[in-house]
């Protein structure tokens, strides 16, 4: 027997919702933000936890090593500095401006006790690579049970 409920795609049914929020992220909210646009840039983290060390790595694209600040106080990292705006072609028309600049601040409260004096930091390709070694005071011990 035929079915005779139309064939209605699922993509056609959430296009109007798609389209409403779609507009209102696209043009409400950046003009909202317009004066505060530079303060919405933060780097990306990730943090990795190991028996012996913690591993943090945050995207700085553009920016050189200079341009960048490392704290470690009472087991909190704090990574900021600034990405300065490049000069803009008062002759252009942009149709698009995606890229952030500004100051940033990130700030991560470790997950255990380290060695503040043993941190080693890298920059390559836009990447900060932070180790910090656990104290020894955190570090796991096995512990063997006797008979």
């Amino acid at each position: 027997m035929m079915n005779l409920a139309p064939i209605v795609s699922r993509n056609w049914l959430d296009r109007p919702a798609r389209d409403i929020f779609s507009w209102f992220w696209e043009n409400t909210l950046p003009a909202f933000f317009e004066g505060d646009r530079e303060c919405m840039w933060h780097p990306r983290l990730d943090v990795a936890e190991s028996d012996r060390e913690i591993t943090v790595r945050a995207e700085l694209p553009g920016l050189s090593k200079d341009d960048v600040q490392i704290t470690l106080t009472n087991n909190v990292l704090t990574i900021s500095g600034e990405k300065k705006r490049e000069v803009e072609n008062k002759n252009e028309n942009y149709h698009l401006i995606e890229r952030s600049f500004g100051s940033f601040c990130r700030t991560v409260a470790l997950p255990s006790e380290v060695e503040a004096d043993k941190v080693d930091a890298v920059y390559k390709d836009g990447v900060l690579s932070i180790r910090i070694p656990k104290s020894e005071k955190a570090v796991p011990k096995k512990i063997t049970i006797s008979d």
